[in-house]
């Protein structure tokens, strides 16, 4: 295992940093990187591919997270398509080299390996951040209060830092995602500066698999 460096150019010169990246809560410790070989993750095989090392995942309803894959792996194929069953039964992951053109999908950005699909809540725009890997939906506290959204206690929650983060909650009536409009969307609040590490504005949000099935 090896440490990344970041370049970091001021006026004061160019010089190497430890390379950034945050967890939910913030910042994480200790990174690290590894190159491995071989790797097959169901029809998607990479001869050689780099991996970021962090101390440890927290587990989920007892099961242990080993890995997680990022942007950089699913980026290598066209199309990719996410079949979510019931709680607690198998889904299916479905990976294309070829875009199917007779699906109708939402459209979206990419900037620094996050996917950003634009929305809005009652006339108000919103960024939000597609994060296949977080259970919940989420939205700043200020959208609340600017929208007098009632929030009730929610729960703790951990990123990869694992840092808790308190969160509250709150059944959306009505939220464009794309160009649709969905109704009833169960959201959980939190901070503005937690959502600011993913590099939303004040009114950007994340999109997690509590919408997505």
């Amino acid at each position: 295992m090896y440490k990344v460096y970041a370049a970091e150019t001021s006026v004061e010169g160019k010089k190497m940093v430890e390379f950034p990246l945050n967890g939910f809560g913030g910042k994480i410790q200790n990174l690290l990187s590894c190159d491995v070989s071989g790797i097959k993750i169901g029809s998607i095989y990479l001869k050689s591919h780099s991996f970021t090392v962090i101390d440890s995942f927290k587990n989920i309803n007892g099961k242990k997270i080993q890995g997680v894959i990022g942007l950089d792996i699913l980026g290598t194929c066209s199309s990719l398509s996410i079949l979510i069953p019931n709680e607690n039964r198998s889904g299916k992951v479905i990976v294309n080299s070829v875009i199917n053109d007779k699906s109708e999908g939402i459209d979206f950005n990419i900037s620094h390996g996050h996917i950003f699909i634009e929305g809005g809540l009652s006339g108000k725009k919103i960024d939000f951040l597609l994060d296949s890997g977080s259970p919940f939906n989420f939205l700043p506290v200020d959208a609340a209060a600017g929208q007098s959204i009632s929030l009730t206690d929610g729960i703790t929650v951990f990123g990869a830092d694992g840092i808790p983060v308190k969160t509250k909650k709150a059944v959306i009536n009505e939220i464009i995602i794309g160009n649709k409009v969905y109704k009833n969307i169960l959201f959980s609040f939190t901070e503005n500066s937690i959502l600011s590490n993913y590099g939303l504005s004040s009114s950007g949000g994340i999109i997690g698999t509590e919408f997505l099935k």
